[in-house]
C-alpha cells in the first residue's frame, strides 16, 4: 500500500507540467526586476495563481517583448504574458486566452512641455517602444500629424529620450504610464487613452490548446475568488477599491455652473466636476449616477440622505464643514464681481444703493452678503446662474458675485458682462457627503484624486 500511495503521488508530480513562458523585461507593472532582481509584476502574478489554481508549473523567461514574441512564434517557449494588446494582425499568428486587462495607448511630455495635443508634435521627434501597440497608434497617426519617429527596445530608454528633450513625447500604454509616474518619471500624460483594447496570453496559433484552456479556467477562478484584484490592486494602489468596488452611487450636481457641470447640446451633463468625478469613478472601480438638481436642491438632498454625495463647484467653509465630510481640494477658486459691458461700474463703493445679483448657497453669495452692509447695497437671489447674469445684461442688476472660472467661461461662450474685481476670498472646491456617512466613497474619491493627479490625468 505503501508502494502503491508514493507511486500515485509520483505520477501527480510527474503530470505537473512546466511551460515556458515569455516575458519583457521592463514594462511595470506588468513585468519587471524588483530589488532583489526578482521578476515581478501584474502580469507575473497573474500567471503563476492560474498556474497553481490549475495545477500546472511556469518558468517566467524575461527576454524582452520583441524576442518573447518571435520566441513563441518559432515554438521556442510556450506562451507570453507581457502586456500584449489583442488585436486582428497578432490573432493571425497566436491563439489568445481570455481578455485579462483593459487599456489603452495615451501620450506623455516631459513635466514642463507645453504640448497638449498631436497638432503640436508636427516636425517634432517622437520615442516609441518596438512592436507594442503604443508604437502602432503612433505609427498610424504620425502622416496626420507630421512628427517622426524612433523606436527603443524597452521603456526605460524611451523615457529618457523625452525627459532629457531628444524627443518631444512618448506613447504608452495607460497603466503603464500612470505606474512610471507614480514611481516618479518626470512626465505628464496629456491625452485621453486611445484605441482602447484588451491585454491577453497567447500561444502559437493551432498549438498549446490545453495551455489556454488552463488559462481561461484559472483566470477565471482568480477572478471569483478575489485573487486578481488583488495583485492588480498591490501594484496600481487603490485601483480595486474593494469597500465601493462595483456600486452604484447617487450624485447631486448644479444644473448651470460652467465649465464644471452643464448640459452640452445632446442634453448630456458634462463640465470640469463631471468629468472629474467619473473619472475617479472608473479608476476606483465603482459607478456614479449624475442627479443635476440644482446646488441647494443637490446640498439638501446630501443632507437628508436622498443621495450620496454632491460635487457642484461647492467652497470647502467652516460653515459647511459643520454639516458635511469634504474630500480634499481639487479646485481653488476666487470671487469676483462683473458687470454689464457697457457699465462704468468698477469697484464695490459704486455698488451704494445699487441691486446686486447672487446665486443662492454659493461663495459669491456668502460673500455678497458678508459686504452689503459696508457698501450699502441690496441683493437679490437666483437658483441658476444663467438668470443671475441675465439680471444684469438686462439692467436689474447693477453687477453679481461670481466664482472667478465660472464667470471667465460665461464670457467666453459669450455673456455680455466683463470681470471688474480681482478673485477675493479665495476657497478651494470639495466633494460633500453628509457628516459621518459614506466613509468609502469619500475615501475613494480623495484615492483617485491622487492617482489622477500624480498620472497627469487631472491637469
Amino acid at each position: 500500500m505503501t508502494f502503491l500511495t508514493c507511486l500515485i503521488f509520483s505520477n501527480i508530480a510527474a503530470q505537473a507540467k512546466t511551460y515556458q513562458i515569455g516575458t519583457d523585461v521592463t514594462y511595470p507593472p506588468f513585468e519587471f526586476a524588483n530589488k532583489q532582481n526578482k521578476y515581478v509584476g501584474i502580469d507575473i502574478d497573474i500567471m503563476n495563481a492560474i498556474a497553481k489554481e490549475e495545477g500546472f508549473k511556469v518558468h517566467i523567461k524575461p527576454v524582452g517583448f520583441n524576442a518573447a514574441v518571435q520566441s513563441v512564434q518559432s515554438g521556442q517557449e510556450d506562451g507570453v504574458i507581457a502586456g500584449m494588446t489583442i488585436t486582428p494582425d497578432r490573432q493571425a499568428k497566436f491563439d489568445f486566452g481570455t481578455p485579462y486587462y483593459k487599456t489603452g495607448v495615451v501620450m506623455a511630455v516631459a513635466k514642463s512641455s507645453h504640448i497638449t495635443n498631436f497638432k503640436q508634435l508636427k516636425g517634432k521627434r517622437v520615442a516609441l517602444k518596438t512592436g507594442t501597440a503604443a508604437a502602432d497608434y503612433a505609427n498610424s497617426i504620425k502622416k496626420k500629424y507630421g512628427f517622426k519617429t524612433v523606436t527603443f527596445d524597452d521603456s526605460d530608454n524611451m523615457y529618457q529620450d523625452v525627459t532629457t528633450g531628444n524627443s518631444v513625447a512618448c506613447f504608452e500604454d495607460q497603466p503603464v504610464m500612470q505606474y512610471g509616474i507614480k514611481q516618479g518619471l518626470k512626465l505628464k500624460i496629456v491625452t485621453k487613452p486611445a484605441n482602447t483594447g484588451w491585454y491577453g496570453f497567447a500561444v502559437k496559433k493551432g498549438t498549446h490548446k490545453a495551455l489556454v484552456s488552463k488559462f481561461n479556467a484559472g483566470l477565471k477562478k482568480i477572478r471569483a475568488n478575489g485573487t486578481y484584484d488583488k495583485i492588480v490592486g498591490q501594484y496600481l494602489g487603490s485601483n480595486a477599491n474593494q469597500a465601493v468596488k462595483g456600486k452604484t452611487f447617487t450624485i447631486g450636481t448644479d444644473v448651470t455652473f460652467p465649465p464644471f457641470e452643464f448640459a452640452n447640446k445632446q442634453n448630456k451633463y458634462v463640465g470640469i466636476d463631471m468629468d472629474l468625478v467619473r473619472a475617479i469613478a472608473n479608476e476606483q472601480g465603482f459607478k456614479v449616477k449624475i442627479k443635476p438638481l440644482g446646488f441647494n436642491a443637490a446640498v439638501q438632498a446630501v443632507e437628508s440622505g436622498q443621495i450620496d454625495g454632491v460635487i457642484a463647484g461647492m467652497s470647502i467653509t467652516n460653515a459647511r464643514k459643520a454639516q458635511f465630510n469634504f474630500s480634499n481640494p481639487y479646485f481653488t477658486s476666487g470671487v469676483v464681481m462683473a458687470v454689464n459691458k457697457k457699465s462704468k461700474v468698477k469697484s464695490l463703493s459704486q455698488l451704494r444703493g445699487k441691486k446686486v445679483a447672487v446665486k443662492t448657497g454659493t461663495a459669491g453669495a456668502d460673500y455678497a452678503n458678508s459686504i452689503k452692509k459696508k457698501y450699502g447695497f441690496t441683493v437679490t437671489t437666483f437658483d441658476d446662474s444663467n438668470n443671475m447674469y441675465q439680471d444684469v445684461t438686462t439692467g436689474n442688476s447693477a453687477a453679481c458675485f461670481e466664482d472667478h472660472p465660472v464667470m471667465q467661461y460665461a464670457i467666453k461662450q459669450g455673456t455680455k458682462l466683463k470681470i471688474v474685481t480681482k478673485p477675493a476670498e479665495s476657497a478651494p472646491y470639495g466633494f460633500a457627503v453628509k457628516k459621518g456617512h459614506n466613509k468609502a466613497l469619500l475615501a475613494a474619491f480623495n484615492n483617485g484624486l491622487k492617482d489622477l493627479k500624480a498620472s497627469g490625468t487631472y491637469g
